[in-house]
């Protein structure tokens, strides 16, 4: 009996072992499950250490409180720093522009606040110089604009006029647009409208100097700019790698992936549709001011390249610009054919020369989202709202792709896949 005696102390242990088995067989199953997706590239494995390394309890918590606090921090900057955030973001956009260029001076030797000197200098000194070579045109085409304004409301009803006898003559029908009426009252509407409408310089000059106190602070502000340029330049990867080490260590490697993605993202956005827009503006506005003799020709080739970071927007917006500056000068003339064959031209160098050497097959945002996130950001915040559009598109679709790639690797997803009907399969 005593040689069987140590059998039901081993058996002892058994029970609570068993009484432990579920959540151990749980917990292997998704320890299974996410490494099934490590393998098959759904789900990153930097993902999976930091996932597996909190409870979810505690990592959904963690994540809300993260969105508040970053809620709440905007918030108080929006409100505390008012127009002054449009210069600090815009220091910082141009720090991010520059940064490649100050990076390729750095690695040939240069001194790092040299190089930032130098072409800061000559970055400020490109702006100063356009600035006043372009203010000073289109103040003076708006007042001349302005000036002829009673010409082109009388061309406009000579050429209805026009239509409504040969629609006559042709149809036998009287055709009455009312015109005449419209242009018996132009004098007594234009009269109600404030003079600052019909000017719109003037009405820009009178705001931001209306009082010595906010043309101070206009002063203050943007002499400020090239200050806080120099010092991101200065310490942007500092910034970074500061803002990096703030991590924890099992979040860096996923932290850093989404980052790099961002990056090429907005780079590809900034360093290909951006630039070709640039370049846009310049041929637009060459092409129109040398071969047309239309009004705002500047203005609308200036316009119709930088809308095109929205592809193809800004050249239908420049065409009918164009087209009815041509028909309110001229009305139905050969400038109408000048202003489309430059435009047709310019698209054409777009096409075959500009968008496949500087943008190439770079994937970037998708027209739509940009788009899409400009308007947002304007109806939500203004300018400001459109400095951020495009950052914070390209954030949440790299974000978006990789909960999409998560969600799809899961179990609940998956499951009847081999009977399930696939996309095509829709009529």
């Amino acid at each position: 009996m005593s040689e069987h005696e140590p059998e039901p102390e081993s058996t002892d242990p058994d029970p609570p072992a068993e009484e432990a088995g579920p959540p151990a067989e749980s917990g292997a199953a998704d320890a299974e499950t996410l490494a099934d997706l490590v393998a098959t590239g759904t789900l990153p494995a930097v993902a999976v250490d930091f996932f597996t390394g909190l409870p979810r309890w505690m990592t959904a918590i963690a994540g809300v409180a993260v969105l508040l606090l970053l809620g709440a921090g905007m918030t108080l900057l929006y409100v505390g720093l008012g127009d002054f955030l449009i210069v600090l973001l815009l220091s910082m956009i141009t720090a991010y522009l520059l940064d490649p260029v100050i990076d390729r001076f750095e690695a040939s030797g240069w001194n790092r606040a040299l190089a930032i000197l130098v072409c800061l200098g000559i970055f400020l000194g490109f702006l100063t110089v356009t600035a006043l070579l372009i203010i000073p045109y289109v103040v003076n085409e708006i007042g001349q604009l302005t000036g002829r304004f009673d010409q082109y409301v009388e061309q406009t009803a000579d050429w209805v006029h026009k239509l409504q006898i040969w629609v006559t003559a042709k149809t036998g029908i009287e055709l009455d647009l009312g015109i005449s009426e419209l242009i018996r009252r132009v004098p007594e509407l234009a009269k109600g409208v404030p003079s600052d409408a019909l000017d719109p310089v003037k009405g820009v000059v009178g705001w931001a100097f209306g009082s010595t106190l906010q043309a101070v602070n206009l002063i203050v502000q943007w002499s400020l700019y090239p200050i806080f340029v120099f010092f991101f330049l200065r310490d942007f990867d500092g910034i970074k790698s500061f803002v990096f080490e703030l991590l924890p260590f099992r979040a860096r490697g996923l932290v850093l992936r989404h980052y790099v993605e961002i990056d090429t993202k907005i780079a590809a956005f900034i360093r290909g549709q951006v630039l070709v827009a640039c370049v846009l503006a310049v041929l637009y506005s060459a092409g129109l001011l040398i071969f047309t003799d239309i009004d705002l020709a500047l203005l609308i080739g200036v316009m119709a390249g930088l809308l095109f970071v929205v592809p193809y927007l800004g050249t239908i917006l420049g065409i009918a610009l164009g087209t009815l500056m041509a028909l309110l000068k001229f009305g139905l003339s050969i400038q109408i054919l000048k202003v489309w064959i430059v435009f047709a031209v310019v698209q054409a160098i777009e096409g075959s020369l500009l968008t496949p050497k500087i943008v190439g097959d770079s994937v970037g945002l998708h027209p739509v989202a940009v788009m899409v996130s400009l308007l947002v950001g304007a109806s939500l915040f203004g300018i400001l709202g459109m400095l951020l559009a495009v950052p914070v598109a390209a954030s949440l679709a790299v974000v978006g792709t990789t909960a999409l790639a998560w969600y799809k690797g899961t179990d609940w997803f998956r499951e009847g896949e081999q009977d399930a009907p696939t996309g095509d399969d829709l009529p």
